[in-house]
């Protein structure tokens, strides 16, 4: 297994601007979260690979993730649809597993490339809505068609960083149908999926002293982030906004894909 985490010495190869850099990259992504309810990761892992490398950016988002979610998963109790949450986890579970498996074994350069183009399909699907279109000719709530959703998100969520409830949130909206539900069923799953990242990251060896010690240094702009996106971008047009996000997304994933390709020839 390649050592690609960092020690016990939190941001060690970074500069003060690296650092400052990458607390502005956690306070604009859970700006986002708070606004979505999902959707942070992405661009976190996106912004922060140029500087801590691929494999340090995915595992501290995880565990910087599963800080945040701690607060908000009391309240998808009430309202959660457990049914389709428990026809999910089997198949995210598995997943998790391979794209972990994957992460320890691919190169940074050759995974940046990966990253870059899950997370480029992955907007393209929420884009135009391709699920929905899939909904017209297949039974959302089948066992096989649940299965490889579940699967497919779980393998994308790890080996990206992010991305896989931007998968899954076009297919639960329709299984879910109530905004409540929607937000609950959401949140039981995200803290599903970091949990299980967690868990399968700390068995492969890839969570170190350090890496907890940053995503704890990290909460003051994990929180004032969320703060910040609940109250501010209700004052803004939803719609408007996350479809300049996912031009963004795209963009930044192309110019992740063209570095890694560079840094392989």
């Amino acid at each position: 297994m390649m050592t690609v985490i960092p020690g016990a010495v939190p941001f060690s190869e970074l500069s003060l601007w690296g650092i400052t850099f990458v607390f502005c990259s956690y306070l604009c992504g859970f700006c986002i979260r708070g606004s979505f309810g999902f959707g942070g990761n992405l661009p976190i892992v996106l912004l922060t690979t140029w500087i801590l490398g691929p494999h340090h950016a995915i595992v501290l988002v995880v565990i910087a993730g599963l800080i945040s979610q701690i607060h908000l998963f009391p309240q998808s109790l009430r309202s959660g649809d457990r049914r389709t949450v428990r026809s999910i986890i089997m198949g995210m579970l598995a997943g998790t597993v391979i794209g972990t498996w994957l992460l320890t074994i691919v190169e940074a350069e050759e995974l940046i490339i990966i990253m870059g183009i899950l997370i480029m399909v992955t907007v393209v699907m929420e884009r135009y809505d391709l699920i929905q279109r899939l909904s017209r000719r297949l039974d959302l709530r089948s066992r096989r068609f649940t299965t490889a959703v579940a699967f497919t998100a779980g393998s994308m969520e790890t080996l990206s960083g992010g991305g896989g409830m931007y998968f899954m949130v076009t297919y639960i909206r329709h299984l879910c149908p109530t905004p409540a539900v929607f937000r609950s069923t959401l949140i039981m799953l995200t803290a599903f999926f970091m949990v299980t990242r967690v868990g399968t990251f700390a068995v492969a060896g890839m969570i170190t002293v350090g890496l907890i010690v940053e995503s704890i240094l990290l909460i003051p702009a994990i929180f004032v982030g969320t703060l910040a996106g609940t109250r501010i971008f209700r004052a803004t047009r939803p719609e408007r906004f996350y479809g300049a996000l996912q031009v963004l997304l795209f963009l930044a994933a192309a110019a992740l894909v063209w570095r890694g390709i560079t840094l392989i020839w």
